[in-house]
């Protein structure tokens, strides 16, 4: 069912699991180039975040059929992890604070509308690979205009669970934008390609997941 939630909500691939060095790597080819101080603690927090990963016995596949009570677990405590608040790094801090927001909506939709999201994983996927057809260079808020938007109004869930996912929605296109690189860093400089490259993987993995 997680992975229906990213297929819907892309952007938070990231916390699924909690990978730094992807982060940073959409930092850099952002053409964001973090001081070698900097580079170093993302390296340290690199290792620390993937620690946690290892403790709660999660791989980059085996995360997409966890139960929601674990997922929750291992999303705390990667937003509260003390290895993202050492350092005044501004990197380090873009990738604390966007686990935190990120982490922190995910759990909140799952508690008030995951029945609905689990019934719906097959409408979903099957709607998500129409529409990366249909709008292949969508990424962001387009995407989640575009395509999550219209997918969700056709969801067949009662009032307040509806009411959560769209408050998910609309918090998840708030996260996209503050946390677009050029946004965060007040920067001109943007390479979307990585962007576009995941939503590439992605639809491979999709055909082999349904």
């Amino acid at each position: 069912m997680h992975f229906a939630v990213i297929a819907l909500f892309p952007s938070l691939s990231f916390i699924f699991p909690a990978n730094v060095s992807h982060l940073a790597s959409v930092m850099y080819k952002s053409g964001y180039t973090p001081s070698a101080k900097c580079d170093r603690e993302i390296s340290i927090s690199t290792e620390c975040v993937d620690e946690i990963m290892l403790r709660h016995n999660i791989s980059n596949t085996s995360i997409y059929n966890l139960s929601n009570e674990k997922l929750d677990k291992y999303h705390y405590e990667i937003a509260t992890t003390q290895c993202l608040k050492h350092s005044d790094c501004t990197e380090v801090e873009y990738i604390r604070d966007f686990y935190y927001d990120a982490t922190y909506i995910v759990s909140d939709v799952y508690k008030r509308a995951y029945g609905c999201l689990e019934e719906e994983a097959s409408n979903i996927l099957s709607n998500f690979n129409k529409c990366l057809k249909d709008h292949p260079q969508a990424i962001d808020r387009e995407f989640l205009e575009k395509c999550s938007r219209p997918v969700i109004e056709t969801f067949k869930c009662d009032s307040e669970q509806m009411k959560a996912i769209n408050k998910f929605l609309n918090e998840t296109i708030k996260l996209s934008e503050d946390y677009s690189i050029p946004n965060y860093f007040s920067t001109n400089v943007a390479n979307q390609g990585d962007i576009i490259q995941f939503f590439l993987s992605l639809s491979i993995l999709l055909v082999l997941y349904i």
